[in-house]
């Protein structure tokens, strides 16, 4: 996204011609933003009445997963998840929501995923008759969006969607790489390899789930226009659709991608099955630092399918 580019610029200007500088600035950003996270779901979770609300605080902040791919490795899906986070935290005050808007536009602006909260928060402030918060906040969304973009689009190129596109949609330790690999290695037993049917697998899967996808999307909307929206519907809702597209419906998943989703999930109440799907997928997806992850079809069957039945069979 065009905010992250434009961040990684400041950092590298900062940091001059010095790697070392460089590594720690972009660290820094890590921790910090690991830490903001964290204090902002224990924010959230008070506001949505949370009687201890330290410890969805404490099941992000100190899960396994997070500390070694986002403090160890330092992905930047964590940047999203805290802009994000303080989006949902500045909606559910009441007094600063005018700023909601404009810190999901930078957290789209990081990675795209968070696009999909953008209906949900849109809805709730509509129902909440804030007008003014939303107009102050998409005036300010259109100006930030705008003024990152300026550097980097060129009206004389065309925008590359077929690499973006084609980046996103690499299959890759996802539900869709298992099932596509599953129908490649059967046919291979049978018949003999043939990549021909893996890429025919592939063209029928991927519109499939994104179909499937749709109609979960569309499902969502509809409640929260037709029925009561309160706070815990706006976090479940955002929560549930970024984790069924990021987790199950997406042809690309790395083990740090639950980064993204697990604030929202954290928050939900113990009894909650998505809950307790992202708990265990993010214990599950520690394997992914092993050559496990590698294993076509059983990795992805270990790794998501198995916390997946077992968030949901019991």
């Amino acid at each position: 996204g065009f905010f992250f580019a434009k961040l990684a610029l400041w950092l590298t200007q900062l940091s001059g011609p010095h790697f070392l500088s460089a590594f720690l600035l972009f660290k820094g950003l890590a921790l910090l933003a690991l830490w903001a996270t964290t204090a902002l779901v224990y924010t959230v979770a008070r506001q949505l009445g949370h009687q201890r609300p330290w410890i969805p605080a404490y099941l992000f902040g100190a899960n396994p997963l997070i500390l070694l791919h986002i403090a160890g490795n330092g992905h930047n899906d964590i940047l999203l998840a805290c802009l994000l986070m303080a989006s949902l935290c500045t909606a559910l005050s009441g007094r600063w929501r005018w700023a909601s808007l404009p810190l999901l536009a930078l957290s789209i602006l990081t990675k795209y995923a968070s696009l999909l909260a953008l209906p949900f928060l849109l809805i709730y402030l509509l129902k909440k008759r804030d007008v003014k918060a939303i107009a102050l906040g998409a005036g300010l969304s259109l100006l930030l969006a705008g003024g990152l973009a300026l550097a980097y689009i060129d009206p004389a190129q065309r925008w590359p969607w077929s690499a973006m596109l084609d980046n996103a949609g690499k299959p890759q330790h996802s539900l869709v790489d298992m099932l596509s690999q599953s129908v490649y290695y059967t046919v291979k037993w049978l018949h003999g390899p043939s990549h021909q049917r893996l890429d025919i697998a592939l063209q029928i899967l991927k519109p499939v789930f994104w179909l499937a996808f749709i109609g979960v999307y569309g499902c969502q909307l509809l409640k929260v226009i037709q029925q009561p929206f309160n706070r815990e519907t706006l976090v479940k809702r955002i929560g549930l659709v970024m984790t069924v597209m990021i987790a199950l419906v997406s042809a690309k998943f790395h083990p740090w991608y639950p980064a993204m989703f697990l604030p929202l999930l954290v928050l939900l109440p113990e009894t909650s099955r998505l809950r307790q799907f992202g708990l265990t997928l993010s214990l599950f997806q520690l394997a992914g630092f092993t050559v496990f992850q590698n294993l076509p079809v059983f990795s992805e069957l270990a790794l998501t399918v198995l916390p997946l039945w077992l968030a949901f069979s019991n």
